[in-house]
């Protein structure tokens, strides 16, 4: 099941297919695109290697002592967290929202392109654009949680960068799924497609692999103008493809693993807290809801 996941994900002749015979998947993939690398990734680039070094230059310049250059450097990395954490991150809340009509009328496009049996499996309408818009901030937040709980893996002796890139290659995964659940299991809640990740862990981990070495060698902010391009092709490729569980007479693998378990705690709980602090912000659902 994961090198199906693999084949899945890169399916070049597919995305070649809807951008020569689609004209309105070609411009929802420039606009997309075209707003992620302006408004994220080229913002980003200027302040990483423009602003900030040019800071760190100016400040170094009159630096004539160690305790002077290890204070240069201790403001440097701060100000690169404080920048990350208030500035980053709410442009990329912000382009999320912004994008999710453009990914989702992607999925939709590359789905009047398939064949009859991949086909949506619900008759329901599609979810409207408020509700889109609220579970897409509720399932970042859930992911940023991944993440901030993952990330420590990386510093792990021996196995942890191996540990860390499956983490990645499943976050990947998830994110390329996202449009293509809402369009063709629109019955689902987010609790549904979490389970159903979780079921199907070795498709998403191979799915995930080709996305996730196509950033891995870069930095930072290189990775992010990679993903900003690449991110609508995914999505087009997730269209197409149908996931597959292990094999159940496999006793080598788990049946299911629960890898969203400690986020969706992390992330309940910061909603708690912002809803005690902020009583007009959504309340954490109810545990006994799902």
């Amino acid at each position: 099941m994961w090198w199906r996941g693999v084949r899945d994900a890169c399916q070049a002749g597919l995305v070649v297919r809807a951008l020569r015979q689609d004209a309105a998947i070609r411009t929802l993939m420039w606009k997309a695109v075209r707003l992620n690398v302006l408004c994220f990734a080229g913002l980003n680039v200027v302040v990483s290697f423009i602003m900030f070094p040019l800071f760190e230059t100016w400040i170094a310049a009159g630096s004539e002592t160690e305790m002077q250059r290890l204070f240069v450097q201790f403001l440097y990395y701060f100000m690169t967290i404080v920048f990350n954490v208030f500035f980053l991150f709410p442009i990329y809340v912000s382009t999320v929202i912004s994008n999710s009509d453009y990914y989702f009328e992607i999925a939709q496009r590359v789905e009047k392109m398939l064949p009859t049996e991949l086909k949506p499996v619900t008759t329901a309408p599609p979810p409207r654009w408020q509700d889109r818009g609220a579970d897409t901030v509720y399932e970042r937040l859930i992911v940023l949680s991944f993440l901030i709980i993952t990330a420590p893996l990386y510093f792990v002796p021996y196995i942890g960068t191996f540990l860390y890139f499956s983490y990645c290659c499943w976050c990947y995964g998830y994110y390329c799924f996202g449009y293509t659940w809402l369009l063709r299991r629109t019955d689902w809640n987010l609790e549904n497609r979490l389970n159903y990740f979780e079921l199907h862990w070795v498709y998403f981990l191979g799915f995930g692999t080709p996305f996730t070495v196509l950033l891995w060698y870069f930095p930072l902010v290189v990775g992010l103008g990679i993903y900003a391009v690449l991110f609508p092709i995914f999505v087009a490729m997730a269209q197409a493809s149908t996931p597959k569980r292990a094999h159940s007479t496999n006793r080598l693998l788990p049946h299911r693993i629960s890898i969203f378990y400690e986020a969706k705690l992390l992330a309940n709980l910061l909603l708690h807290l912002l809803h005690k602090c902020f009583p007009s912000s959504p309340a954490p659902p109810n545990p006994s809801a799902s």
